[in-house]
């Protein structure tokens, strides 16, 4: 093995021993953990009101986009980067065949108006129509960016169901 072959090494090792500013001090380290906690527990809070104010399982008849029976819905995450997440069957109860559908998860902040969305497609194989009667079970996780945390958020399951033979407009990602 020559030197050179060690350089990279060594200059890792002196770059890890000479940090680039001043270490927190304990009371600084001790006043993160004091505000983490308590985020958490805030975290916590938001998580026990949504179970608390969303009895499960739920069905939402959707007319003529379907039915949806939703199985979970929960805040995954951390406080600074939270997701809500539903667990759901899909019920193609429209009567006809359908080509393709879409479900959307929205959350909202009635008092800015701003809401935030994720979809998921349905994936059939091609060539195949979902039939009335039959179901299709996934789940969607949609990032809050911080609504969560925003008194009287709201969330609510959109569907876009598009019959077999009917171009599917506005189903791409949102």
């Amino acid at each position: 093995m020559r030197a050179t072959d060690l350089l990279p090494a060594l200059l890792l090792l002196a770059a890890c021993r000479h940090p680039a500013g001043p270490a927190p001090d304990r009371a600084e380290l001790r006043s993160f953990a004091d505000q983490h906690a308590l985020e958490l527990r805030e975290f916590h809070l938001i998580q026990d009101d949504l179970v608390a104010r969303t009895p499960m399982p739920m069905t939402l008849e959707l007319g003529e986009a379907g039915t949806v029976l939703l199985h979970e819905l929960y805040l995954i995450g951390r406080p600074e980067k939270a997701f809500l997440r539903a667990d759901f069957t899909y019920l193609n109860s429209t009567g006809v065949p359908l080509g393709s559908a879409k479900v959307s998860l929205v959350i909202r902040d009635p008092r800015s108006g701003v809401e935030v969305a994720e979809a998921r497609e349905l994936d059939l194989p091609v060539g195949f129509a979902l039939q009335p009667g039959s179901c299709y079970s996934s789940w969607i996780e949609a990032p809050t960016h911080g609504l969560h945390a925003r008194a009287g958020w709201e969330w609510r399951i959109d569907v876009v169901a598009v019959p077999e033979g009917v171009a599917a407009v506005g189903l791409g990602a949102e």
